[in-house]
């Protein structure tokens, strides 16, 4: 399938996906398109500071998904994810943005860089110990640039970049960092 030879060796164990791009290019969609395309019978947690459930359920019916099986959740706390995680045991998990999370931990607005920092560090250490992996959005500034430290970009094991081409058209990602596979693919969307 185009989409595991797009990540390498597919979507590891315990990896974490940092998938970015500007907002309104399509990262939450393609989010839920992968979450379709997964097998059905693997238990997928999709966390959303972005949108609200019924959006999310809006998009998943215009887009035709069904059988999903997909748990969805407006919780941006990182330690109550987390805990949901342990106790639930999904297959794979989403958040939908690294910049709505925050930790109890950090006395600061969420999208901070120490926010940012502190959530990246926590949801990595728990897809390693738990074997879990998790793809995370994160926005891009006007500059290009990820939104938060760049520092980010190092402590995932995969960054993929979101982008509009040819008029707005089509979306095309691109791998910038893999440890699992070449940066040389590119998947393309109508």
């Amino acid at each position: 399938d185009r989409v595991n030879a797009f990540f390498g060796e597919g979507i590891i164990a315990g990896s974490v996906i940092l998938l970015t791009g500007e907002p309104g290019v399509g990262k939450s969609t393609f989010l839920l398109y992968l979450a379709s395309i997964l097998d059905k019978n693997k238990k997928k947690f999709y966390f959303s500071g972005e949108e609200s459930i019924n959006q999310i359920k809006k998009r998943i019916n215009r887009l035709n998904i069904q059988e999903i099986n997909l748990f969805v959740s407006n919780e941006n706390n990182v330690e109550k994810i987390i805990e949901q995680c342990k106790k639930d045991k999904p297959d794979v998990i989403f958040i939908d943005s690294i910049q709505t999370c925050f930790s109890s931990e950090v006395e600061t607005i969420h999208g901070t860089i120490t926010q940012i920092k502190q959530c990246s560090s926590l949801l990595i250490q728990f897809a390693k110990q738990y074997s879990i992996p998790i793809i995370i959005t994160g926005h891009v500034t006007k500059s290009g640039d990820i939104a938060g430290p760049k520092l980010m970009e190092h402590m995932v094991d995969v960054v993929v970049v979101f982008e509009s081409e040819f008029n707005f058209f089509y979306r095309v990602i691109r791998s910038k960092k893999n440890r699992y596979g070449s940066i040389d693919e590119i998947l393309i969307f109508e």
